[in-house]
């Protein structure tokens, strides 16, 4: 069993999350149990072009399919070539890989920090697994780590001492659709 950002068919998620959102999202998928799958694209934040023809029956699907953005060169980095491309890059993307790496506080490094944790906590690739939905507050247990998403207008006070990671910077709340790992 794996946990899916997105595949060839579905809108990409940050096309229809903020940063927030998609980090509360990236925690969720790895410390599930499961295999975490991010597809293609989705590790940078990259959005889709809503309105883009179909391009051989791919109707609203063709958006999540155009080349990965590597660079800032020609073709997002995906083709040198001077021919028409398949499918064009999608130009909205602000965020390609060569930037992303750069940035310490990219989903790209956020989502390398969730791999590194992974493999740190054997927890999380047990089936062990309990799931607690309080007011809008939903709680994923993994043996003594702990997930905390916080959809509820409140804002939390958390232990910033058993903090590992979070969607949020302040390691002592947790606001409205933010979300922290605590051991």
């Amino acid at each position: 069993m794996g946990n899916i950002s997105g595949n060839h068919d579905s809108t990409r998620l940050a096309t229809v999350l903020d940063e927030t959102n998609l980090r509360t999202y990236y925690l969720m998928e790895f410390v599930l149990p499961g295999i975490p799958f991010v597809y293609y694209g989705d590790e940078i934040a990259m959005e889709q072009d809503q309105d883009m023809p179909s391009k051989d029956g791919g109707f609203y699907r063709t958006g999540c399919r155009t080349p990965m953005q590597w660079d800032l060169s020609k073709n997002g980095g995906f083709s040198k070539t001077d021919k028409e491309l398949y499918l064009p890059t999608f130009v909205v993307n602000k965020v390609n890989v060569e930037d992303a790496k750069k940035d310490k506080n990219s989903i790209y490094n956020y989502i390398k920090k969730l791999i590194e944790i992974r493999k740190q906590y054997p927890q999380l690739t047990s089936q062990d697994c309990e799931v607690i939905e309080e007011e809008n507050i939903i709680t994923i247990k993994r043996q003594d780590l702990t997930l905390i998403m916080n959809f509820s207008d409140k804002v939390m006070n958390i232990d910033g001492d058993k903090y590992i990671i979070g969607s949020n910077k302040n390691k002592n709340t947790l606001n409205k659709f933010e979300s922290v790992l605590l051991k």
